[in-house]
């Protein structure tokens, strides 16, 4: 029994550096994003902006809108985000 479990934990050891050794590094791609904001609001607000992603060269735009609502009643303890 201690013999197989000595082979078994071999093969699985020289499994992992044979399969680290096969492994190849990946390259990420890089790009920029570019956003302007606008936000509004009392009890609910209103947000929403422009954006432009340059990825190889080329130009995405986009946009973004949201909405909140106060949905917490009462003082709020001194240390909270403003968060959800």
């Amino acid at each position: 029994m201690r013999k197989y479990l000595t082979q078994m934990m071999l093969t699985a050891g020289l499994g992992l550096v044979a399969s680290a050794g096969l492994a190849t590094p990946s390259l990420a791609e890089t790009g920029a994003i570019s956003v302007v904001f606008t936000k509004g609001g009392f009890i609910v607000g209103v947000g929403g902006g422009q954006g432009v992603l340059v990825f190889r060269g080329q130009r995405y735009p986009f946009s973004v809108s949201g909405m909140r609502s106060a949905s917490r009643s009462g003082p709020r303890p001194p240390n909270s985000s403003a968060g959800p």
